[in-house]
């Protein structure tokens, strides 16, 4: 039986019904120990619609990794491999980093990147326009 059936099943005997009624908790979700687990309940596309699943699905692999004890920074870069794994889900690893006050991902937010490439081309902006200025004065 695969993980995400069991899921399913498990959510149906606590009362949710059907596969449009999943658990959206973490509490409401079986423990996640590690990635693996992870992997298989985000395997299927039409449960992965569902963003509350999806947040609760990684909150409660979060809660386990602080439940024994892993620092903020230890989780977050155990994050970074799915992040690359599913581009589309971003927004729901930004909302659960930051419910659960986990640093921005490297992955999925470079600020510092973006900021630095920003000023970079500001600067050449600006010095190809001192350039020109001082050409036409002479």
């Amino acid at each position: 039986m695969s993980f995400v059936k069991t899921m399913v099943d498990s959510a149906q005997r606590r009362g949710k019904g059907s596969k449009n009624e999943l658990p959206t908790s973490s509490s409401e979700i079986e423990p996640m120990e590690d990635s693996t687990q992870i992997v298989c309940a985000l395997r299927d596309p039409e449960l992965t619609k569902n963003t509350d699943y999806v947040k609760a699905v990684l909150g409660s692999y979060i809660k386990v990794k602080k439940s024994h004890g892993r620092p903020v920074e230890a989780i977050s870069k155990k994050l970074e491999p799915l992040e690359e794994e599913y581009p589309r889900l971003a927004d729901s690893f930004i909302a659960i980093r930051k419910e659960h006050g986990l640093p921005s991902s490297n992955i999925l937010e470079p600020p510092a990147k973006v900021k630095l490439s920003e000023r970079v081309a500001e600067r050449r902006h600006l010095h190809r326009k001192g350039a020109g200025a001082e050409q036409g004065k002479v």
